[in-house]
């Protein structure tokens, strides 16, 4: 969409596979994508995805991204071996076919920014 050093817009473009017998409806989908104090990454899809059972769906979420201190952070990334450790935090409801309540989903995923 649009790219700078500070502030950037993009499209995530996410695949779901459902390995179950029943249909699922994936609701309030938040994505956060964080890099230290450097890089916070943000988005939510409107609406519902459904999920048919043993289906793959894809769909796309706009993420605002914000940079600050570019210069430190190309430092630190090269101090640092070339690797810099991130987190993705993934909130949702999910609604399973045949049960009456959405399951909240709060997950959260930690790595390294490698090159």
């Amino acid at each position: 969409k649009k790219f700078g050093l500070k502030h950037s817009e993009i499209l995530l473009n996410l695949k779901i596979t459902n390995f179950n017998t029943y249909e699922v409806h994936i609701d309030q989908l938040h994505f956060n994508f964080k890099v230290k104090d450097y890089i916070n990454a943000e988005g939510k899809k409107d609406g519902v995805i459904k999920v048919i059972s043993k289906k793959v769906s894809y769909t796309q979420i706009p993420i605002d991204v914000g940079m600050k201190h570019f210069g430190k952070l190309i430092r630190e990334f090269i101090k640092n071996k070339k690797q810099l450790p991130y987190d993705i935090k993934i909130t949702c409801k999910v609604k399973v076919a045949g049960l009456d309540e959405p399951i909240d989903i709060d997950t959260k995923i930690m790595g390294n920014i490698e090159l």
